[in-house]
């Protein structure tokens, strides 16, 4: 990864964005009133949306939770949740925002807190990593940073020797991993000129797509 120190260090955290449309939502509109609310409010009487993270911060700084909940899934699934998950999150919303209450402040022992998490049929790590990374509050000790498949996928190349301590991580494993990641990318950030976050977005747009010279 030394190799890409400079382009790491390069990479637009705040500006990237990601463009949905409102029809792809529209469906919730009867089923869950409130949401469909927050979802028009982003909209702006508009049809598309394109958000990106500098505005998920944003609203992450206002601690209005459910709208950056909705935010977060408009952003982080252009395209639309995969099955229901949607609709289960959604009627968990309350106690995903009280989660967040308490990740602001920091988690200190991340397996109890996400033992809760796990309660809540159809949020999985890829999704309440969003969350709590645009919430921000430090998570044993390090910065959360997303950690979805594309991250998990890139990692488990092989190419990165940074994260050879996480290097046999699966989509199942990755909750009790989670740390180890943060520490690894919190590591390599404080040895380069980059922060934590580049190095997630380096492994989300580049990760897979690389290949070692022999």
């Amino acid at each position: 990864m030394n190799n890409y120190a400079t382009l790491i260090g390069q990479m637009p955290i705040d500006n990237h964005a990601i463009e949905t449309k409102l029809s792809t939502w529209k469906k919730y509109e009867l089923e869950f009133p409130d949401v469909w609310e927050l979802i028009e409010s982003l909209f702006s009487s508009q049809q598309t949306l394109k958000l990106s993270r500098l505005e998920l911060k944003d609203i992450a700084k206002s601690k209005d939770y459910k709208k950056l909940i909705v935010a977060t899934i408009l952003w982080g699934y252009s395209s639309g949740m995969r099955g229901n998950n949607f609709s289960k999150i959604v009627k968990n919303i309350d106690n995903i925002v009280c989660l967040l209450d308490e990740a602001k402040n920091g988690v200190e022992n991340w397996q109890s807190h996400f033992s809760k998490v796990k309660k809540i049929s159809g949020l999985g790590l890829s999704t309440y990593s969003k969350f709590v990374y645009f919430v921000g509050g430090k998570v044993e000790g390090s910065e959360p940073l997303i950690l979805d498949v594309r991250v998990i996928d890139a990692i488990n190349t092989g190419l990165y020797q940074e994260f050879n301590c996480v290097r046999n991580i699966t989509y199942t494993n990755a909750p009790t991993i989670y740390p180890e990641y943060l520490k690894a990318a919190k590591l390599f950030s404080a040895n380069s000129n980059c922060s934590a976050e580049q190095v997630e977005m380096f492994l989300f747009m580049f990760g897979q797509n690389l290949k070692k010279h022999t």
